[in-house]
């Protein structure tokens, strides 16, 4: 009987011991696995700017603050997340409430067209309230340098004249609220028809360019139907489109020199913006060669380079010549450079004219010389 217990415990033991053996090794051979994994993949490790995509910065601006106010241009609608105002600020380095405050609402301008002819009355979409809104948001008022309004898309042309008067309203409400801002207006509101570009330009040219107390950036908008910048509906600018935006208004509402974004590498690489947007340039251009064109002599519109970079943007095309300009069929002579057009007889409306160097000496109705050098 002792012998079957003695028997019993041994066994137990043996189990116990390789139950301890195979445990550590299990556990062992789970460290040497862990230790492989992380090895793997710290050896796959992605660049940086793999994970979290390339980083320019065109300026400090420091020591500027921004408020943009905008509309459906400035929420991105159709833009893949991105809208002017985040392209901008990406050129310039600014952060988020912090160097700079943006309230944009889609359908939004100076005036609410829905209201019509209650000119009393203010609702969200009225920029006049809009700018109240960011009241909460900026809490240093005086530290505000610059308050851009960008828009134009839903103004009407019914109603400039309360266009014109909310603009000042907004004026005089800035002035009061944000002391040191410079108060910047801004079109970029453009269409691929032409009835509403049309209606687009009188607002601009009548209200907005005329607003006093405002710096007018003139030609901000971009014809984006030129640049296949519209999104599908016609309306609203693709992200190429707003890029494009961006990168006009980027040198336009700078005072200073600066450089052009396609020449600006990331900060933590050195791939350059314009490595991978190709024709986004924010220095405005410069022409090179332009000839105008004479009656009888051809001209070029020249080649057209990024002022910041000097990047070839456009090849000079040919431009015709104008042709001699008669404003006065009777006359011997182009009304434009005064060369001499007619030297003999000529038929003019199935009647025969004599001319002698440009000068009418004989017509249908009088044989004889009736006219001097003219």
């Amino acid at each position: 009987m002792k012998e079957k217990y003695k028997a019993l415990i041994c066994f137990l033991i043996f189990c116990i011991v390789v139950g301890i053996v195979n445990t550590v090794s299990y556990s062992k051979t789970k460290k040497e696995k862990s230790k492989q994994v992380d090895i793997k993949v710290v050896s796959e490790e992605k660049p940086l700017c793999e994970v979290q995509g390339h980083i320019f910065r065109l300026n400090n601006f420091s020591q500027r603050k921004f408020i943009f106010v905008g509309d459906s241009y400035g929420v991105g609608v159709n833009g893949d997340g991105h809208s002017w105002v985040t392209y901008l600020t990406e050129f310039w380095g600014l952060k988020k409430n912090e160097d700079y405050f943006e309230n944009c609402v889609s359908g939004s301008a100076f005036y609410d067209r829905h209201l019509k002819e209650d000119f009393d009355k203010e609702s969200k979409l009225c920029w006049t309230k809009i700018i109240k809104d960011l009241d909460s948001k900026v809490k240093d008022k005086d530290a505000i340098t610059d308050i851009v309004f960008a828009g134009g898309y839903n103004e009407s042309v019914d109603y400039i004249s309360e266009t014109k008067r909310r603009i000042i309203k907004i004026r005089e409400y800035c002035e009061k609220t944000y002391p040191n801002a410079r108060l910047w207006i801004v079109p970029i509101g453009w269409s691929g028809k032409k009835e509403k570009q049309e209606a687009l330009l009188k607002i601009y040219s009548e209200a907005y360019k005329k607003a006093e107390g405002y710096t007018y950036v003139d030609n901000a908008y971009v014809k984006l139907e030129k640049e296949n910048g519209f999104s599908n509906d016609g309306v609203h600018p693709n992200s190429t489109g707003y890029r494009s935006i961006a990168a006009k208004m980027a040198g336009l509402l700078c005072d200073e020199p600066q450089k052009c974004i396609a020449s600006v590498s990331c900060v933590n690489c050195d791939v350059k913006y314009g490595d991978i947007h190709k024709n986004v340039h924010t220095c405005g251009t410069k022409t090179v060669g332009k000839k105008n064109p004479t009656c009888t002599e051809k001209g070029k519109s020249g080649d057209v380079y990024c002022a910041g970079c000097n990047k070839l943007l456009s090849k000079s095309t040919e431009i015709s010549a104008f042709g001699h300009t008669f404003e006065n069929k009777l006359s011997g002579k182009c009304s434009r450079c005064g060369k001499v057009r007619y030297d003999g007889t000529v038929e003019i409306d199935e009647k025969e004219y004599t001319y002698k160097k440009g000068v009418l000496v004989k017509s249908p109705e009088d044989s004889e010389i009736i006219a001097t050098e003219q």
